[in-house]
């Protein structure tokens, strides 16, 4: 015979028992079972158990240390799992999200510990930090959103000289370059000769910072301020063609030199 009944028999029929454990909408979380609950069901199991074969109090005292241990257990999870989360303060992280992506990605402002549970704050909205997909490194991040500059060839005529109109893009998020600057034939072109236009991502170089050029072709440097102070080398060239136009202020020093030689001479 010897099976525990966890139920009361009325004549011959097992009666439909709900104790007040089974009621509690809640114990210690959705999918835990708490303390008060598990202490409730030994009682219920020690009430109903069989007379004829009583469970022995090692069995109970047992059960009791195991789910204690399993408690323990608990706790120091969830401890870890809200230490983990602070670390991810000033990380660029991605989390589930619902939207048409299925996540969000931006950097997390703060953590905050609701009911045991980390919560990410991105852009002033929370997450909960058991949504985490994946943590980016700022380096990772960096290059991913560094400036960039396409490959371009011009030509410039000194005989029809003109402004060159070179094609970039500043970068984005955490890699984006707020200032650049520009190098021709080893000089840094100044400020004045040089203009940006924000909507179309265009430096436009003045006409008068090539003047000085031979004929040849020359490599224009950008480099950028961002964090990894990307420097682009070899995707812009100039080819320069005709003669360089000298002012009049120049044209006359170069007759005076060339009477002055003849004088020497006689």
């Amino acid at each position: 015979m010897g099976a525990n009944l966890s139920a009361p028999v009325k004549d011959g029929v097992v009666q439909q028992y709900t104790s007040d454990v089974m009621k509690k909408k809640e114990t210690r979380g959705t999918s835990a079972l708490g303390k008060d609950a598990f202490l409730q069901l030994l009682c219920t199991q020690m009430q109903y158990q069989d007379p004829l074969n009583p469970a022995s109090d090692t069995e109970f005292i047992s059960q009791l240390a195991s789910f204690s241990s399993l408690e323990q257990m608990q706790n120091l999870n969830n401890s870890f799992a809200q230490t983990q989360a602070f670390t991810m303060i000033g990380q660029e992280v991605q989390v589930k999200a619902d939207n048409k992506e299925g996540f969000i990605q931006g950097v997390v402002d703060y953590v905050t510990v609701s009911e045991g549970k980390a919560n990410f704050s991105i852009d002033g909205v929370l997450y909960p930090s058991d949504k985490l997909i994946s943590v980016i490194s700022p380096l990772y991040s960096a290059k991913q959103n560094a400036p960039s500059v396409p490959e371009q060839k011009f030509e410039f005529n000194h005989e029809k000289p003109s402004d060159l109109n070179i094609k970039m893009d500043l970068g984005k998020d955490t890699g984006a370059a707020s200032s650049f600057a520009v190098v021709l034939n080893g000089k840094a072109v100044d400020k004045s000769m040089m203009g940006f236009d924000a909507e179309s991502n265009t430096v436009t170089i003045s006409k008068d910072a090539l003047k000085d050029l031979q004929d040849g072709s020359y490599k224009i440097m950008i480099v950028f301020n961002d964090q990894l102070e990307t420097s682009v080398t070899d995707k812009v060239s100039v080819t320069v063609s005709g003669k360089p136009k000298t002012d009049e202020g120049s044209e006359t020093a170069d007759t005076e030199k060339k009477e002055d030689a003849v004088t020497d001479k006689e």
